[in-house]
């Protein structure tokens, strides 16, 4: 499955970039698939594409992460985490109104408990293969009216434990040694 789309949850605003659908990974926690996401390759626009003033800002080689979130009956089981630090994050950390002493409190417990969810979270794909992930966000708010679910991180390819390395299509040899 190969598509494009907008990548700005991957840690910043790439929208000069696109990025490609590589594959569907399932999201597990404790042995509980919670939902699936995409694997993704971003592709960097060709420098002399982007204004000067942003061109430092933009990468020199592609990077690999997950993109986009759709839950399974399992994430139930998680919800309140998630939504509860989706609540925090939208009110600048406080969880409950602001004058409320014990809301700033709330409010670190619940982002510190996605934390903690994030950091046991498994990423596999169609054949099992697990993919090392470093989660950068996770939201859900379908409690709202036009509610959503989002998850993004990168790749750690420090620790991948992978076959072969990922390239992005278009990259020649040397753009990747850069």
């Amino acid at each position: 499955m190969r598509s494009q789309l907008n990548a700005r949850t991957l840690g910043g605003d790439h929208s000069l970039m696109t990025t490609i659908i590589l594959s569907t990974l399932t999201v597990t926690y404790r042995g509980t698939p919670l939902g699936r996401t995409s694997l993704v390759a971003l592709t960097p626009p060709k420098r002399a594409r982007v204004p000067a003033a942003l061109r430092a800002s933009i990468l020199l080689r592609a990077e690999f992460g997950v993109y986009g979130f759709q839950p399974l009956p399992g994430y139930v089981n998680v919800r309140d985490v998630v939504v509860n630090a989706s609540l925090a994050g939208a009110k600048l950390g406080y969880l409950g109104p602001v004058d409320d002493p014990e809301s700033d409190r709330r409010g670190r417990e619940a982002e510190e408990a996605l934390s903690a969810l994030t950091d046991e979270l498994e990423f596999s794909d169609e054949s099992g293969n697990l993919i090392p992930v470093h989660v950068t966000s996770f939201r859900d708010t379908s409690y709202g009216d036009e509610g959503t679910f989002s998850l993004g991180g990168l790749v750690d390819e420090a620790t991948a434990a992978v076959y072969a390395h990922l390239r992005a299509p278009g990259l020649s040899d040397s753009e990747h040694e850069l």
